[in-house]
């Protein structure tokens, strides 16, 4: 009977007898028991779980700490609508499950809220290298879902949303199945028959013919980046996180080990033949079941390739940065080192070589290893042995020049089905060209276009945070150009690939839309504008204001703070800037309609930049006031007898005695005075035709500054003169009096 009994240990709770009320003593309950299990009503998906910073929401590694049933998007985002792709409406993902986790970030898999489907979010880590790296790979995918391969049969990776969601940068794609590592894993690693290798490798071949074509290079192509859609054999290519442009190569240190090019253990520039060498180490695994060069190390992985093909030619090993690491030179002659020898120099200790087969050269592995074919190949299985050693030959040359490229690849027997001996290699599609690091547009030239589009950038000193950062990113990515993410700043100048112009549709000029819908409205509403400056503050562009015109039938009233372009001289001088132009009530169409909330628009956007405009003039209005009030005072404390005589100033020829400001038609009439506060130019009579706005100079401010300190320590030595001579005074008197 004792062994019916279990001891139970009753851990100290909220006071239940205390609580009133079933609910609450229910809530409390479950809440406590809750507790007692370690567990909450969302499971935390990201480990380590323990909030480190960002506010408690990232752990020690920079990731967010991602719990089920999450909701994230730019609806729950603290950055908000305008730091994500779409702009004009919010999103919401559920999250559901984790489907992995790595160095880069975590992937989830989430549900559309507004489409119940489901999709895949990679979200980075919150840190500098990651969220800098995560904009080339939402430039990659911009470029080629946009402007590539707009195909419904593209075999890469679509992007549907990306957003930024509390300094992590989140990228929605869509979501496939399984990937063609854990296809293998699940064969028992025994490799696929050819039909199969076929089909995989045609696709791939495929996907990397539109990224030769966009001069990228995705860097890291291996089987965990090649995702079947759904259960069908479709596979398409993803992860997109270590590519870069032909034309600036990022990284030196790039590419999963097994699947390395020779230039890269080297020390070679790079280009889009790295990534035909990923796909002929793939070709051999699909064939065999393991990998062709698994390799243990860097050391290792040379020793397998000069095994298995011989040694790299001498002009890349004279061309290479790190051939001195893996060779002796005598008298030209480049001996492979001993890995005793190697461990010894690089202070190192390496894991011994695993041999995987057991046959050494290629054409042994090919030739001997066995082959599943089917009974419908149109030719033998030596005719197809030898097309496939033959391609496997041409994919994994080490010159990159010799290498065969997608479309040659895409055209190959192998691939084709074709007999071996009717092959004849086609001439390359895009000539091989080695970029090194190329800057498409220099600072100066960028600055000035990224001032017309963002001008609150000349405010900005010191570094820029994210927000700003990813701003100034998405506005030149906008505009066709790709910001360099190594500089120290984004501002440094663009690494645009050469072929993106080609294809690249740039936005519409706002400019040239004011034009069209000018010529939409009625004859009586087109206003000429005058040639008058008004004080434009910090802002040196100059701006035109519309006048009062009577034409026709109608009477415009101008207001004199609106802001318009000018259509007809002025046009050559680049001045364009937004009209705020009311349309006609008589006459309402449905153009008219677009027309006037069009123009609304603009109205709010005028109204914003007048109001920072005013505010600009009035903060450095009051400055100006501080200044002269504090150098008054200097110089009110520095008056003494001898400099107590009168000095009039001359006045200067360029500022205007003037209280008011009274405008007819196109001439205006100052009176009273502004000094220190607008400069004329062409005086005609009284009347001028242009007024600027002087903004004081830092030397005269600092000048002040100096006046003042001089007036203070005077006036103290003056004051001490005055109680001495008042002193000796008051002994005189008391002298002459006992006298």
């Amino acid at each position: 009977m004792s062994s019916l009994f279990v001891s139970v240990t009753i851990t100290p709770c909220a006071p239940m007898a205390r609580v009133e009320g079933v609910i609450k003593k229910m809530t409390i309950g479950y809440s406590n028991t809750m507790q007692h299990c370690h567990k909450t009503n969302n499971q935390i998906l990201t480990q380590p779980s323990i909030p480190m910073s960002n506010y408690g929401l990232d752990n020690e590694t920079g990731d967010l700490i991602i719990r089920t049933d999450d909701i994230i998007g730019s609806a729950t985002s603290m950055e908000g609508i305008q730091f994500s792709m779409d702009q004009k409406s919010l999103t919401r993902y559920r999250v559901i499950q984790l489907l992995g986790q790595g160095t880069f970030g975590q992937v989830v898999k989430c549900i559309d809220l507004s489409t119940n489907k489901y999709v895949a979010i990679k979200v980075l880590k919150n840190k500098p290298a990651y969220f800098k790296q995560s904009l080339i790979e939402v430039t990659v995918l911009h470029f080629l879902n946009d402007y590539y391969d707009k195909s419904p049969h593209s075999r890469i990776l679509k992007m549907l949303d990306y957003f930024m969601y509390y300094g992590h940068i989140c990228i929605v794609t869509e979501m496939l199945g399984l990937d063609l590592y854990e296809l293998m894993r699940r064969n028992r690693n025994h490799g696929f028959s050819i039909q199969t290798i076929r089909k995989f490798v045609q696709q791939i071949l495929r996907a990397l013919l539109v990224l030769s074509k966009g001069n990228i290079v995705h860097c890291d192509i291996k089987p965990e980046n090649v995702l079947l859609v759904g259960q069908t054999s479709k596979v398409k290519l993803i992860d997109f996180g270590s590519a870069c442009f032909e034309n600036y190569t990022l990284y030196s240190y790039i590419q999963s080990r097994h699947y390395r090019a020779p230039e890269i253990v080297l020390g070679l520039p790079y280009s889009c033949a790295i990534d035909m060498w990923s796909v002929g180490c793939m070709t051999a695994e699909f064939f065999l079941g393991y990998p062709l060069f698994g390799a243990t190390s860097e050391y290792n992985l040379l020793f397998k390739m000069i095994e298995m093909l011989g040694t790299p030619p001498i002009e890349m090993l004279e061309r290479g940065t790190k051939t001195h690491k893996f060779f002796y030179n005598e008298e030209g002659t480049y001996l492979f080192k001993e890995q005793f020898e190697y461990e010894y120099e690089n202070n190192c200790k390496i894991p011994p070589n695993k041999s995987y087969f057991k046959y050494k050269t290629l054409k042994e592995l090919i030739s001997l290893n066995q082959m599943r074919v089917s009974n419908a190949e149109p030719v033998s299985a030596d005719n197809v042995r030898d097309s496939l050693y033959d391609f496997l030959k041409r994919c994994l040359a080490y010159d990159p020049k010799e290498r065969l490229t997608p479309d040659q690849a895409l055209n190959h027997p192998f691939i084709t089905d074709r007999p071996l001996e009717e092959y004849i290699l086609p001439p390359r599609l895009y000539p091989y060209v080695e970029y090194g690091k190329t800057v498409t547009l220099e600072q100066d030239e960028f600055i000035n276009i990224m001032l017309k589009e963002i001008p609150e950038l000349r405010y900005i000193r010191g570094c820029y945070n994210t927000q700003q950062y990813f701003k100034i990113y998405k506005t030149a990515l906008d505009h066709g150009h790709v910001v360099n993410i190594l500089a120290d700043s984004p501002l440094r100048g663009t690494i645009t690939p050469p072929s993106l112009s080609s294809v690249f549709i740039p936005l519409p000029d706002p400019s040239l839309d004011y034009v069209h819908r000018q010529q939409a409205l009625p004859r009586h509403f087109l206003a000429t504008s005058v040639k008058v400056d008004q004080p434009t503050s910090r802002f040196q562009t100059p701006v035109k204001t519309e006048s009062k015109e009577e034409t026709g039938t109608g009477l415009l009233k101008s207001n004199p703070r609106r802001i318009v372009p000018i259509l007809h001289d002025d046009k050559k001088k680049g001045v364009s800037l937004p009209t705020s132009l009311e349309s006609s009530p008589g006459k309402t169409t449905s153009c008219g309609s677009k027309l006037h909330k069009l123009m609304k628009m603009e109205e709010k956007i005028e109204k914003e930049r007048e109001k920072q405009l005013e505010k600009e003039r009035k903060k450095e209005e009051k400055q100006r006031k501080k200044e002269e009030k504090k150098a008054g005072k200097a110089h009110s404390r520095g008056s003494s007898k001898e400099q107590s005589i009168e000095r009039t100033e001359e006045k200067p020829k360029n500022l205007i005695t003037s209280t008011k400001i009274t405008r007819n038609s196109s001439n205006i009439n100052l009176t009273g005075s502004f000094k220190d506060i607008y400069s004329i130019g062409n005086v005609h009579d009284g009347t001028i035709n242009e007024v600027t706005l002087a903004v004081p100079k830092r030397s005269d401010s600092m000048g002040s500054i100096k006046k003042k300190k001089w007036g203070f320590s005077f006036f103290h030595r003056e004051k001490k003169d005055k109680k001495d001579s008042a002193s000796q005074q008051d002994s005189f008197n008391s002298h002459d009096s006992e006298m």
